[in-house]
């Protein structure tokens, strides 16, 4: 009886050893996909949310399961990162030569609300400020730069239409950034200025993550809020 009772006591214990290797090879596994994620997409990777991780790590090795799969959850259930604090607010408009059709949707992948294109033979053009990001769709409050009160708030799909004009003077060099940071490195230099659409990919705050043709050679990175220029009728410079 003893005996019985003395190889089931071992086989939790293994079986709850094994469970505790699980977990933590789990929160590994996300910490690592979250390092890459920093080095390789265009949002900074949340602190809280690595705080957590490495705060779950230390209640697994304390034997503290109940507690580390309460963290596990919450950190699931927190929205993406940028979604969370680090929101956009940040100015764009649509290419002034396009002819093409904007749909508006209520939410990603949803129903279409409002349907707008350039009023290129007025020269009412499409202007737009991003208050949001996900990784296909923006949320905006899209209007016509002259027609007052026709604002649209939804859901727009990223497209090469979306961006923004550089606003470095003529014979200075554009830099942009490997993150949203002047003190970061800079990725790619621009060495004047060029008459293009910067097209927006994804932003933070203020900055915005862009592409560019250059010489036949795509370009991209992070844009600075100050040399950003989002008027479809001046080149800002």
């Amino acid at each position: 009886m003893r005996k019985s009772l003395g190889n089931r006591s071992c086989r939790m214990t293994t079986n709850l050893r094994l469970f505790q290797s699980a977990i933590i090879g789990i929160c590994f596994l996300i910490k690592a996909l979250l390092f890459i994620y920093y080095l390789f997409s265009f949002f900074p990777v949340s602190v809280y949310h690595l705080l957590l991780f490495t705060f779950t790590l230390i209640l697994i090795k304390m034997k503290r399961i109940p507690h580390c799969i309460i963290i596990i959850l919450i950190c699931l259930l927190t929205k993406s990162y940028g979604q969370t604090s680090d929101k956009c607010n940040c100015d764009a408009l649509i290419d002034p030569q396009s002819k093409d059709e904007i749909i508006v949707y209520d939410k990603p992948k949803g129903k279409p609300i409002k349907a707008l294109r350039n009023k290129s033979s007025d020269e009412n053009y499409l202007v737009l400020t991003i208050d949001n990001d996900s990784l296909d769709y923006f949320h905006v409050s899209i209007a016509y730069a002259l027609t007052e009160n026709s604002n649209v708030k939804g859901w727009v799909k990223k497209s090469n239409l979306i961006g923004t004009y550089a606003r470095n003077y003529p014979g200075n060099k554009l830099f942009l950034y490997s993150k949203p940071d002047v003190k970061s490195a800079i990725k790619n230099t621009i060495p004047e200025w060029l008459n293009q659409l910067y097209i927006i990919k994804n932003c933070y705050k203020k900055w915005v993550y862009v592409t560019i043709k250059y010489n036949g050679e795509l370009k991209e990175g992070w844009l600075q809020p100050d040399l950003q220029c989002s008027n479809p009728y001046t080149t800002c410079n």
